[in-house]
């Protein structure tokens, strides 16, 4: 949309009788006033939106023309099983989201959304007297899906029975525990 400023006002001889919008003028006779106005031409930078695999932005990924000036508002949706981690612009790394890029000359914006990391589940290992495990007794976070191995290790003396996993009892050495949710214990005895 063109923008206009004011220039001056002239009458019906042509004279320029005022050059501010608003003026005093006698009125002795018939008068015709004219505003007189020039078009400003406002610079304009293209605003050019991209982003990774993963996701998408509002506005939609595209080059996008914006009078010098105006403050520009970008936001990154990342996709299912993405999330959102930083953006680029004009190769300097911004954190924000959503990000306000003024228009101040030609920009390149890119969202960059990673593949988000399984969760994860927490393997409690105890061990009873007479031996130990590995891995050793305590809490251990292993990502959703991971099978871990955990083998009982006896002392001196002692012979492995079993073991109490979240009520089962298997009596395997090696056993093999499915990281699919937060496990109660793994328990030699």
């Amino acid at each position: 949309m063109p923008r206009y400023r004011f220039v001056e006002w002239k009458d019906e001889t042509g004279a320029v009788v005022g050059t501010t919008p608003a003026i005093t003028l006698l009125i002795d006779r018939d008068r015709t006033l004219t505003a007189h106005y020039e078009e400003v031409v406002v610079p304009t930078h293209t605003l050019t939106i991209s982003a990774t695999v993963g996701g998408t932005t509002s506005p939609a990924p595209g080059s996008y023309v914006h009078d010098e000036g105006t403050v520009v508002r970008v936001t990154a949706y990342p996709g299912s099983g993405y999330l959102f981690d930083h953006w680029v612009l004009d190769g300097v790394t911004r954190t924000e989201n959503p990000i306000d890029v003024v228009m101040d000359r030609n920009h390149a914006l890119r969202a960059v959304f990673e593949v988000m990391p399984p969760p994860e589940h927490i393997l409690t290992i105890t061990s009873t007297a007479g031996g130990t495990t590995y891995p050793p007794p305590g809490a251990h976070s292993y990502p959703e899906g991971t099978t871990v191995t955990v083998t009982a290790i006896t002392d001196a003396g002692y012979l492995f029975d079993h073991w109490e996993l979240d009520g089962a009892v298997p009596t395997e050495n090696p056993v093999n525990v499915l990281m699919d949710r937060v496990m109660a214990g793994v328990v030699p005895t």
